[in-house]
């Protein structure tokens, strides 16, 4: 079943080692199982900048990687489809001037109003990526939604655990 409502997307760290691993091929198997709304776009976002024919390159090998949690046949229309939805945005996460440039990009493509910002980054930039998320107003939409999503370990102990928690909160 497929959602109805459209959704963009946006991975920070679209090029680090977990979203090659994780990232893409969960998502290949959503798009595999008709899981993703019909009007889906993917942002990347990292810091080396990737033509379309690299990103189209480097999603279908990260699909393609040796993976113990993705081991079956890869069906080569639904990678061309997800490397078809993807574009790539080059910037510093700790530079504010690089989100005002990304509200522009995501408000201009006029994709949706609904947003997942999903963290494929050192722990460390969260409150850095947190913070200017929402100095654009990208944390809280007028219309939509805004959803954020970060990979586990949530802090190295419960202080840091909670620290985390509390930028949540601030932020969200």
């Amino acid at each position: 079943m497929t959602s109805t409502e459209p959704l963009t997307l946006v991975i920070f760290g679209s090029t680090s080692n977990l979203a090659q691993i994780k990232f893409f091929p969960a998502l290949y198997d959503l798009k595999a199982k008709n899981l993703l709304p019909n009007e889906f776009s993917l942002v990347g976002v990292s810091r080396s900048g990737l033509s379309k024919k690299e990103a189209t390159d480097f999603i279908n090998s990260a699909i393609r990687r040796p993976n113990i949690h993705h081991v079956h046949a890869v069906d080569q229309k639904i990678s061309n489809d997800l490397a078809n939805k993807y574009s790539h945005f080059e910037g510093n996460l700790t530079d504010p001037v690089f989100y005002k440039n990304l509200k522009k990009y995501l408000i201009a493509s006029k994709k949706s109003n609904n947003f997942i910002f999903y963290l494929a980054t050192y722990p460390n930039l969260y409150g850095e990526i947190f913070k200017n998320l929402k100095s654009v107003g990208l944390t809280k939409p007028e219309e939509g939604f805004v959803r954020i999503v970060i990979e586990k370990p949530i802090g190295n102990d419960y202080k840091s655990a909670r620290k985390l928690n509390n930028l949540l909160l601030k932020y969200f």
